[in-house]
């Protein structure tokens, strides 16, 4: 029988990391209380030379470490624990207690997703203890003698926990009945190219020069392009993840660059899916929510990064994008509150990875039709019905000139969202939220904000 044991406080106070033995190490990410990813080989895996064993659940495997690091693999599991895992090396022996089987995944981005549970919003009933629920925060490069340990999920211990990961993996354990794990893997103000290989943004011809980034590039001093990738998301792959979660952008939003963004994104994807070994690797991405931001250099930057979040999500058949028009902060590039943007990325997991039918994104327009001097705009992500709630002062329409008239709106019985201004006879464009700062009036039937944007009608499409 595979050997088991109890939570222990006292280890989760004591528990030492990485292992570093003489001219040997264990990747840091592997400590007690982890949670290793179900129904996939388990890779245990580290660096420098020199020789050992690695025992899991009856078998063992030995170890002649190289130049170029070391790894094992262990048979997949089905979810279940706790469990331990003995390294030995040289007369010295080190047990890792109270593993857990379930689903794993990593939080990516900056400073949103960072964002402490203790800092943020808490909404009623989430304080209680759920032990199977656990995180690792990474440190940071510049903090770099942090241990690295996996906490379980005390109320306490989720205080200094990521709170979209948090709301995320509660959603997700509450609903599967399987432990869950998070690797905050984040930096506050870090930029897309640092967490990618420079050398494929070299290729893809999609390196910046310095004088069309953000500011934010040349402040920080981890923000080089591949800085983090190599400093930090190297230390963790390829530990076993079932997906991504991902909050970035705010300092991609350089007047310069951001129309560029999906491209970028969208490599940094392809670069993770093959440190992974998982072509399907699932990113579910946040767009980022309003805020009265002053305008880049004179140009509002915020509308044109979510068009290309968007963009990016439709792009890749493994991504999903969830809409937080709801719960930004005119203020505030940080709204604190955090639980809807983990439940919706929850609901986006439980779909496009878990098989469930749910909707997890708020309206996205497809199409626009101009009939009676009137625009009909078609949406996706709304099979449950539009609904108006809220003020149309962020609703207008644009006629061929570029001349800007207020707009007012109704939801027509076939569905359709019916934008008009009696004084336009015929609308070549319709803008919704589209500024930094915004206040989304449009809904799905599942509560959930629609996608702010601009569309025209269609060519091809226009009346005669």
């Amino acid at each position: 029988m595979p050997q088991r044991n109890s939570i222990s406080e006292a280890a989760v106070k004591t528990e030492k990391a990485p292992l570093c033995l003489p001219e040997w190490k264990v990747a840091g990410i592997f400590s007690s209380h982890m949670v290793l990813q179900r129904d996939l080989p388990i890779r245990v895996f580290g660096w420098g030379k020199g020789s050992g064993a690695i025992t899991f659940l009856g078998e063992t495997r030995n170890i002649t470490a190289g130049e170029k690091g070391w790894s094992v693999l262990f048979p997949a599991l089905p979810a279940g624990g706790p469990y331990e895992m003995t390294l030995r090396l040289d007369g010295e022996t080190r047990t890792l207690r109270d593993i857990l089987i379930g689903e794993v995944w990593l939080a990516g981005g900056q400073s949103n997703m960072e964002a402490l549970l203790k800092d943020m919003a808490a909404d009623p009933g989430m304080e209680k203890d759920i032990p199977q629920v656990r995180c690792i925060t990474l440190p940071h490069p510049t903090a770099p003698d942090l241990p690295e340990i996996w906490r379980p999920c005390t109320w306490e211990a989720a205080q200094a926990m990521t709170a979209v990961g948090y709301a995320f993996a509660r959603c997700l354990h509450e609903t599967l009945a399987v432990p869950v794990g998070i690797v905050s893997c984040n930096q506050g103000a870090s930029r897309v190219e640092s967490w990618t290989d420079p050398a494929l943004l070299e290729e893809a011809g999609l390196r910046l020069p310095p004088e069309d980034t953000h500011e934010d590039e040349k402040v920080f001093a981890f923000n080089p392009p591949g800085y983090l990738y190599e400093n930090m998301l190297l230390k963790v792959a390829p530990y076993g993840i079932r997906g991504v979660i991902w909050y970035q952008g705010e300092s991609n939003r350089g007047c310069r660059e951001a129309d560029g963004y999906a491209a970028r994104f969208l490599l940094m994807e392809q670069n993770w899916r093959r440190l992974w070994d998982n072509s399907r690797l699932p990113f579910l991405t946040v767009q980022l929510a309003p805020f009265g931001d002053v305008p880049h250099h004179g140009v509002e930057t915020w509308p044109i990064l979510r068009e290309q979040q968007l963009a990016a999500a439709d792009a890749d058949p493994f991504t999903a994008m969830v809409t937080i028009g709801d719960v930004g902060d005119r203020t505030d590039i940080h709204p604190r509150r955090k639980w809807p943007v983990g439940l919706r990325l929850a609901l986006a997991a439980r779909t496009m990875v878990y098989g469930e039918r749910l909707e997890y994104c708020g309206p996205v327009v497809r199409e626009m039709r101009v009939e009676g001097g009137r625009a009909a705009l078609r949406f996706d992500h709304a099979d449950s019905g539009l609904r108006l709630d809220g003020p149309l002062t962020d609703l207008v329409l644009l006629d061929q000139e570029g001349a800007v008239y207020p707009g007012q709106a109704r939801i027509r019985e076939d569905g359709l969202l019916e934008v008009w201004n009696d004084q336009l006879p015929r609308p070549a464009e319709v803008r919704l939220g589209y500024a930094n700062w915004y206040v989304m009036p449009l809904f799905n039937g599942d509560g959930l904000p629609a996608s702010p944007f601009r569309i025209r009608e269609a060519a091809k499409e226009a009346d005669v």
